[in-house]
């Protein structure tokens, strides 16, 4: 009995040895680090061995238990494995640890999204590989239990003994429990679920933070002044480097077209230091949709959304979502779009981003529109992005990883063309805002570990009509005069509440990029929720 539950021991033991030593740099492991897995294991290992010999003990006695006991003992043994193989995939695509905060993303996500990701990392054979060999393992457990021999069970022929043995039995029950909350994945659940509750209450106090909302009446709101349409549109996993209206080396395969030819015209302003706050997308936008910064210390609970500034500054909100409510848990992000007075989710999630054209199409033209448009834009799996009809960019070829992301690029440039014509053409379109949550790392994807600042270089462009420039030429000539400032994304609250004149006691002009008093020194610009400086980018010193 015993010798078939030590691949348990063993692989439990070194698996988490062997991935923190060599996260480390081969330094070693702390024993306080690696404790409780040794002593998770070896409790799971005793507890095992004598559950199997009860089993033996009474199958012939408690029939039903024969045929069921040896199913819940293989998937039992299926679960114990899987924690240590997908620590050591993790070490192995991405060559860090597992943290609580890789873990948000993965329980904000649904079976589709989760099965994409697996495989654009993975690739199907090495799917298929794993799967096979755990469905052996479960088959193999299963059925040797199944046929093993009573003799091999612990004799117990005093009611000492049966003491000690059902003491044993819930000790290393109570064990397991207790060292099990120490370790993965069950901590690393537990601080990400905790996060994702604190992220949902958050945003139950935004609607009673709009009720102290007090605006800075100097000037009218622009749609008292200039009635119309504002649009903001969030990229996803959208990169600047991969765009050749910001990166001049990416000039030959003009993955923004459009962006690139608008680019030109004196109503476009495009920043070339733009950072995400955050390279995952609740942490992102729970930023970059809020009062909360990186920079003024103040706490989502504390916060208003940009939807109720807007609301209050005389406009009537949208919000349109390809990506549905992002998370079981009605995270920060869902409170924030259903802050709007209408919300549409695309009725494929996930699909095609013209679905949100088309959306787009069906709200009334006349009006003052406050529209928040939520693309897929670039979330892998990047094929599944784009219809099959639409070209790759030219000089494709070299990565077919690239070339996909590249696509998704030249994709989203269409569809921020479209929506562009659309609202321009027929909803009196005074401004419209593109900037992306995060970016994306051609190896590694989007994450807080590893992270690397490919992660976090993201496309911002701002767009003024001829008639806002015309009344506001002072804000158009400050976001001229910043393009080449430092920038991130969990300041587009202040932006964007200045340039529709929605100056609350929430907005700071320092944070605003159409106000002369903008102010963000590239040694305090920061990322990754203040963790990590933006001067620290290799791509600053190339």
């Amino acid at each position: 009995i015993w010798r078939y539950h030590y691949p348990i021991l063993f692989l439990w033991i070194w698996t988490y040895a062997y991935v923190m030593r060599a996260v480390s740099g081969n330094h070693g492991v702390n024993y306080s680090d690696i404790k409780p897995y040794i002593l998770f294991a070896v409790l799971i290992f005793s507890l095992l061995t004598f559950m199997v010999s009860i089993f033996l003990t009474t199958r012939e006695k408690l029939s039903y238990i024969k045929w069921t006991f040896p199913w819940i003992y293989g998937f039992t043994i299926l679960m114990l494995l899987m924690p240590p193989i997908i620590y050591v995939i993790y070490y192995q695509l991405y060559g860090s640890l597992l943290t609580p905060a890789v873990m948000v993303p993965i329980l904000d996500t649904d079976p589709r999204e989760a099965s994409e990701f697996l495989i654009q990392q993975l690739g199907y054979y090495k799917i298929i590989f794993i799967v096979t060999i755990i469905a052996m393992a479960f088959g193999f457990y299963s059925i040797r239990v199944f046929h093993m021999k009573h003799e091999n069970s612990i004799s117990i022929s005093t009611k000492m003994l049966r003491f000690l043995c059902i003491g044993t039995v819930f000790f290393s029950f109570y064990g397991t429990v207790h060292f099990g909350s120490h370790i993965f994945p069950f901590d690393e659940y537990v601080q990400a679920k905790d996060y994702i509750v604190e992220m949902r209450n958050a945003s139950k106090y935004f609607g009673i933070n709009a009720q102290n909302i007090k605006f800075d009446k100097e000037h009218l709101f622009l749609s008292e002044s200039h009635p119309g349409t504002v649009i903001l549109v969030i990229g996803e996993s959208a990169s600047r480097d991969h765009m050749s209206a910001f990166n001049s080396q990416y000039i030959s395969r003009h993955t923004t077209p459009w962006l690139s030819k608008e680019a030109r015209s004196s109503n476009f302003f495009l920043f070339n230091h733009s950072y995400s706050n955050y390279p995952q997308t609740v942490k992102a936008l729970s930023f970059y949709l809020t009062s909360a910064n990186q920079y003024n210390g103040s706490d989502l609970k504390e916060a208003v959304s940009l939807i109720d500034i807007a609301e209050q500054s005389g406009y009537e909100t949208f919000w349109i979502s390809n990506q549905g409510k992002v998370g079981v848990n009605d995270t920060a992000t869902t409170g924030i779009a259903e802050r709007a007075d209408h919300v549409y989710w695309t009725h494929q999630t996930g699909g095609y981003d013209e679905q949100l054209v088309s959306i787009l199409r069906s709200i009334p033209m006349k009006g003052n529109h406050f529209i928040v448009i939520h693309l897929m834009g670039s979330h892998m799996y990047y094929d599944d992005r784009v219809p099959t009809s639409f070209p790759y960019p030219e000089n494709s070829g070299e990565d077919k990883r690239i070339d996909e992301y590249d696509r998704t690029v030249s994709y989203t440039d269409q569809i921020l063309h479209e929506i562009f014509d659309y609202a321009h053409e027929n909803m009196n379109l005074q401004m419209m805002v593109y900037a992306s949550d995060h970016g994306e790392d051609m190896k590694y994807g989007h994450n807080a570990s590893p992270f690397t600042f490919d992660m976090v270089r993201i496309p911002l462009w701002i767009y003024l009509s001829p008639a806002y420039r015309a009344a506001y030429p002072e804000n158009a000539d400050m976001l001229k005069n910043h393009e080449n400032a430092y920038f991130t994304n969990d300041l587009m609250f202040d932006t964007v509440s200045g340039l529709i004149w929605g100056q609350s006691n929430y907005y700071a002009s320092r944070y605003d990029l159409s106000s002369p008093d903008y102010s963000l020194p590239l040694e305090e610009a920061r990322t990754l929720h203040g963790r990590r400086a933006i001067s620290e980018d290799p791509a600053l010193h190339s």
